[in-house]
Formats: structure tokens, sequence, C-alpha cells
């Protein structure tokens, strides 16, 4: 979401409890409590206080739309079949996979370094030393 990254998101999450409360907190007191309870987090471990920047973010025209997108997004799903069968030499679904489909299916999402970090990591097989090498650097 614009302006709320993982450490603020990890904070509001951790002082305030789970984005339904915050959203029904912005709906029903204009965020007057998540402000509060941020600010007053802050005061007590010496924070920046963040709780009317954070409200004003989260009530931004778009920003519940884009949270919701990024949750239907980042949500794993289990009820989809793929025609995958990663459990047969030589069908679809085992690594590497095609670069070209990769990008084209990850970049639809626009975000570049996505794209560019999906490519790397699916087109690549697994079981190279090469692929292997990179992994535990970036680990």
């Amino acid at each position: 979401m614009d302006g709320i990254g993982e450490k603020t998101a990890a904070h509001l999450l951790t002082q305030v409890g789970p984005m339904r409360t915050v959203w029904a907190d912005i709906d029903h007191l204009g965020g007057s409590t998540v402000a509060a309870t941020l600010d007053s987090w802050a005061v007590e471990t010496g924070a920046r206080r963040m709780g009317t920047t954070v409200v004003r973010r989260l009530s931004a025209p778009g920003a519940r739309e884009r949270y919701d997108f990024n949750v239907r997004m980042m949500s794993g799903r289990d009820d989809l079949d793929l025609g995958i069968t990663p459990d047969v030499p030589g069908t679809a679904g085992l690594l590497p996979l095609d670069t070209h489909r990769v990008h084209t299916v990850v970049s639809y999402l626009g975000v570049e370094s996505t794209t560019a970090l999906a490519v790397r990591v699916l087109s690549t097989d697994p079981a190279s030393a090469a692929a292997r090498s990179t992994w535990q650097t970036e680990a």
C-alpha cells in the first residue's frame, strides 16, 4: 500500500490488530482509535509518531481496493486444476519453466522487479549448481 511499508504494517497489526479491526475503526470512528493506539505505542517506545499519517494513507481514495487486491494476489489457492504433473518426468510443471511464459504471466502485475525475480527463479533449473549457489547467497 502506498506509504505503508513492511515495518509500519507490522507495527499496525501488532498494536491495533487484524485489518478488519483497522478498517472498522476507520469506517466508524474515522481512524481515531488506530491513530491513538499507534501514537501511544510510539511515545512508550520512543518511536516516531505515525498514527495520523497511517490513518490518512489508509483513508486515501483507492487504498482499501489496493489492500483487497494485494490480499487476493498473495493468497494461495488450492482449488485450481492447472494440469501440472510435477511428479511425472518430462511433463509441464517441472522447473525450469519457459522464460517467455513466466514473463508473460508475471509481467501482468506491472512490477518489473517481481517479473525479473520470477523469471530468474522459475526459469532456472533448481538442480543446477548455479541456481543453488544463487539461492544460497540470497538466503
